[in-house]
């Protein structure tokens, strides 16, 4: 949950709340939409607003055009949500919870009008689905007014500040889980201090109890629970700290301890972990600085270490594994596909916050990566000047090397917006072709393309672009669609660059609306 400073905000003395029996039984909550169950109302929650598709592709570069800033995300619905969690839980459903604020919940279950994700909110609601599609809430399933204990006073913040250092009251970052016969949340609160409820009934809607009534469990903020392959419960949170949890999951069995790392990482939060086959994979969000359009620019990326044998180390080559996801969770669906949930906008993403979530992949030595919109571009690669008419469609290069993906510095994804480097390559010069295929000609072609130092390019023996600029995010350049036939067509690219992270990805795409 990233820290943040907000004005305008006045604090009440108290805050005036609905429960989930209220929820529950009240008529004039008229919806629809609600769907009751086992005596509970369920009310679904906004759809989605889909991205619009901006393009046709025509020649898929390694970053997808119609994304997101080129991560596939699928978002979940229109509502404000900070730190969503979902769980695929042993019942046909997804539970999700998450950090809420006033225009989380529907009608009538709206959140009180100070709760903000910052300094006030009201509790933890819950959300599920079937499919990760279609959402529907049931309202809080545990609230400050009813149910906290030593979380129920206000108090001030050395993490996030009102206008007057006003005392302040607001859950972060609520995890739930399914451990041992039950569901458990774990949950921060905004001023320092972490708890873990147990639902009582078994059932994911509760009632639920703190099993620490007198106090916070050790740590500050952002908790999480990883159960071994073992069964044993170990208990995560901020500081890349760990402890082992008691069996019946009453307190922890051990102090806590820091885990080991190679080389020591910088500051992060959103601790979590998860194990792929003997390999211990530990996740947390942290941030990224680049420089977009000459101002500095922050990511909120999800970075990865993997540890072989022991949960506590030492892990070992940490990388930005999903970028933008922030502060996430990483579950595999019901038919075995991969996720990373995601919510946070970045500073040039044409997204709200709001739940989302990103396909992924992990591969078996416990690498985390996103699952591409297209398969990798596959061109043919040199770094020998060609003799003759090398741009030409009947040209042989079937002696150059074939490579896939963007080209450059692996590294250059550590660095700034998303970048999805394939090949890497040691030469300052490179000279690259792709032979394509195309049906009818398009009507507003472009090149969706990055790259670093001097680049040409050609279509069909037209130069159609020419740069010695260092494009440091991607850009669109309408071309001549004269230079195209329909039929098969070859782009031929030469680069060169001496820049420590070097860098080009071309792609070709119609701008005429689908």
């Amino acid at each position: 949950m990233k820290k943040k400073h907000l004005t305008g905000l006045i604090i009440l003395a108290s805050l005036s709340i609905p429960s989930c029996a209220e929820n529950n039984t009240k008529d004039s909550h008229v919806n629809t939409g609600e769907n009751i169950e086992n005596n509970i109302k369920w009310y679904p929650v906004p759809q989605p607003t889909d991205k619009p598709i901006d393009a046709t592709i025509i020649l898929p570069a390694a970053r997808d055009y119609n994304s997101y800033s080129g991560v596939p995300l699928r978002v979940l619905f229109n509502n404000w949500v900070r730190d969503p969690f979902i769980l695929n839980a042993p019942d046909e459903y997804y539970y999700m919870v998450g950090t809420p604020e006033s225009t989380t919940l529907p009608a009538p279950l709206k959140s009180s009008p100070e709760s903000n994700g910052w300094w006030y909110n009201d509790g933890i609601p819950l959300w599920r689905s079937k499919n990760l599609k279609d959402w529907e809430t049931m309202g809080y399933v545990w609230t400050f007014e009813k149910d906290a204990t030593w979380s129920k006073e206000f108090k001030l913040s050395p993490n996030t500040q009102t206008p007057n250092n006003d005392p302040v009251r607001c859950i972060w970052a609520p995890e739930i889980h399914y451990l041992k016969g039950t569901y458990w949340i774990g949950y921060s609160m905004n001023y320092g201090g972490i708890g873990i409820l147990k639902s009582t009934s078994g059932k994911p809607e509760g009632p639920y109890v703190d099993i620490k009534t007198d106090g916070p469990l050790p740590g500050h903020i952002d908790v999480a629970l990883f159960e071994d392959t073992d069964g044993t419960v170990y208990y995560l949170c901020d500081g890349y700290s760990i402890a082992r949890m008691k069996d019946d999951m009453s307190g922890l069995a051990e102090p806590l301890r820091k885990l080991k790392f190679n080389p020591t990482p910088p500051w992060g939060e959103g601790i979590n972990m998860l194990k792929v086959g003997e390999k211990y994979v530990w996740y947390n969000s942290s941030n990224t600085f680049t420089t977009i359009n000459g101002k500095e620019a922050r990511t909120y990326d999800c970075f990865s270490a993997t540890s072989s044998g022991s949960i506590y180390g030492p892990y070992n080559n940490r990388h930005r594994a999903i970028t933008y996801a922030g502060h996430n969770n990483i579950f595999k669906d019901k038919k075995g596909n991969w996720w990373s949930t995601q919510f946070h906008p970045q500073p040039h993403m044409e997204k709200a916050i709001e739940p989302a979530l990103i396909p992924i992949e992990i591969s078996p030595e416990g690498a985390l990566s996103i699952k591409r919109s297209y398969p990798r571009p596959i061109w043919y690669i040199t770094t020998t000047e060609p003799k003759g008419n090398w741009q030409s469609i009947y040209f042989k290069d079937t002696e150059w090397d074939k490579k896939e993906g963007a080209f450059g510095n692996p590294e250059v994804m550590n660095h700034g917006t998303f970048s999805d480097v394939g090949s890497e390559y040691s030469s300052n010069k490179l000279w690259m072709r792709k032979d394509f295929s195309i049906d009818t000609l398009p009507e507003q072609p472009a090149l969706f393309l990055r790259h670093t130092g001097s680049v040409n390019i050609w279509i069909n023996e037209k130069l159609i672009y020419s740069s010695k600029n260092n494009l440091i995010e991607y850009t669109k350049e309408t071309i001549n669609k004269e230079c195209l036939q329909t039929g098969n067509n070859i782009i031929a690219v030469v680069f060169e660059n001496k820049a420590p992270y070097a860098y080009i990805d071309i792609g070709l795409v119609d701008c005429a609306k689908p």
